[in-house]
This record gives C-alpha cells, sequence and structure tokens, in this order.
C-alpha cells in the first residue's frame, strides 16, 4: 500500500516527519498533567511522543473494522415458583 507523504519526505507510518512533530506537538499540549505527580509529569509527555499516532485528534479519521461480527439476544428467563 502506498502512502501520500508531504514534499515526498520519508513517511512515519501515515503521517510524514513535518506532521509528526506538529502531531507530537499538538499532543503535549493537549494532555492535562497538572494533577499528576512529578514523576509522572516527566514520563508521560515522553510516552505520548512514542505512542502519538494512536491519539486522536479532531481532524484525524477514526479507523474501524467488520471483521468482527457479534449480536445480543434478549433472552426472557422465566422465575421457578
Amino acid at each position: 500500500m502506498k502512502r501520500n507523504c508531504v514534499h515526498k519526505v520519508k513517511c512515519y507510518g501515515s503521517y510524514s516527519i513535518e506532521n509528526t512533530v506538529e502531531r507530537k506537538r499538538r499532543i503535549r499540549e493537549l494532555i492535562r498533567t497538572d494533577h499528576l505527580v512529578e514523576t509522572n509529569k516527566r514520563v508521560i509527555p515522553d510516552m505520548s511522543d512514542v505512542y502519538h499516532n494512536i491519539f486522536y485528534l479532531e481532524e484525524n479519521k477514526l479507523s474501524h473494522t467488520d471483521l468482527v461480527k457479534y449480536s445480543i439476544s434478549n433472552l426472557v428467563l422465566e422465575k421457578a415458583e
């Protein structure tokens, strides 16, 4: 599968290098850390950089699959008398 990249630069996942840097910056801005202890405040930004591709931003298209199908049956149980 061919991916289209901005400015024909090396792709990082489905994002170009330039888009990846901007994406990481935006995610860091959106993560609230004021309620965390200092250790976690230092770790969270690094983790968000590593896993930036799993964060949802408003302009992202949500992925989906139809490989799993399920159904919920309405089973009615009768009381024993």
